[in-house]
């Protein structure tokens, strides 16, 4: 398997918005069935990956916020509406692509300053009130673009120092990342023998794909791997996770306390950072769908802190996603 940096790179730069996550089987394929696993997909877009029995279920989705064309303007100009929760003052900023006949680069078409009204200059558009800009007359962008085509932010993987990596898409790569580097750890510790992986379709859409991946099988336990808030200027430190960490291991009604207790204890033995995060009735991950799904199951959350979510420039420490992975490894070979 690649070293953490390139399977985090190659994960961000999946064209796997929500509704098409199947684009990314191909992938899982080449990565884990050298290690001995199979992999399939299903109806709704879930991809799994099964060692042995697969007693113990690992949940990271692998769709991406992005946009769907709504409209090709006389112009050749786009319109478009958000799928899931995007930040708007980034977006007049962004690059794009844009999944038509064939992938197109867009930029967002902006007034400039000095012809806003004084209430504009202080307003952030809407995604639907954004236009993006392909460079096409209008007859090749309706011969190459269609409304319901899909867009995803456009962007490289980059270090920022030796341990600091910023991407789109961090959300929920580095939660991906962590159940490749799970998987890798545990075969060469000779224990990769009763786990499913699955990367799960439409989270970004409402948490839709978490019931279909599970519905009607047996397992010992659920772990469900995301990412969450990092600390960042402006951001109250109750309500991030400190970057370099390691991992942030949830606790909430939903979840199954005394896994998460024993995660806690398990980190201290295993000389591992970890970190608490405190949640409420709900986590706004899988783990609320998962934990009830068919007669319920008991559930735990790991989340790696992540900085600028649902931007162009998140932001992850690789220690972060290698210490997270660690300490799920030691969890399923334990038993925890």
């Amino acid at each position: 398997m690649q070293d953490l940096f390139t399977l985090l790179a190659r994960l961000t730069a999946l064209p796997t918005p929500s509704g098409q996550e199947g684009n990314a089987l191909p992938f899982f394929k080449e990565v884990l069935e050298p290690l001995g696993a199979s992999v399939s997909g299903d109806r709704f877009g879930n991809i799994k990956a099964v060692f042995g029995s697969g007693d113990v279920f690992l949940d990271a989705h692998i769709d991406k916020i992005g946009m769907v064309v709504t409209h090709v303007a006389e112009n050749g100009f786009l319109r478009a509406a958000p799928v899931g929760r995007l930040d708007g003052r980034t977006l007049a900023a962004a690059d794009f692509t844009v999944f038509g006949k064939q992938p197109l680069f867009a930029t967002v078409s902006a007034t400039p300053p000095h012809l806003l009204s004084a209430e504009k200059t202080n307003t952030v558009p809407a995604p639907e009130e954004l236009w993006l800009d392909t460079g096409l007359s209008e007859q090749e962008a309706r011969e190459q673009v269609q409304p319901g085509d899909r867009i995803l932010f456009r962007g490289q993987t980059e270090r920022l120092g030796d341990d600091t990596v910023t991407s789109p898409y961090l959300d929920n790569s580095a939660g991906c990342a962590v159940l490749l580097r799970t998987a890798q750890l545990l075969q060469e510790q000779n224990a990769l023998d009763n786990l499913t992986l699955c990367f799960s379709a439409q989270e970004e859409a409402g948490l839709r794909g978490a019931a279909p991946s599970i519905f009607g099988e047996k397992h010992t336990r659920v772990y469900v791997i995301d990412v969450s808030f990092g600390e960042a200027p402006g951001i109250r430190a109750e309500n991030c996770g400190k970057m370099g960490g390691g991992a942030m291991v949830g606790f909430s009604p939903v979840l199954d306390t005394d896994i998460s207790r024993a995660l806690c204890r398990l980190a201290e033995d295993e000389n591992l950072p970890c970190q608490r995060e405190i949640m409420g009735a709900h986590t706004g991950t899988n783990a609320d769908i998962l934990s009830k799904t068919a007669g319920g199951f008991a559930t735990a959350m790991l989340s790696v802190p992540i900085r600028n979510m649902h931007t162009p420039a998140e932001t992850v420490r690789l220690s972060d996603i290698e210490n997270t992975a660690a300490l799920l490894a030691a969890a399923i070979r334990k038993g925890v």
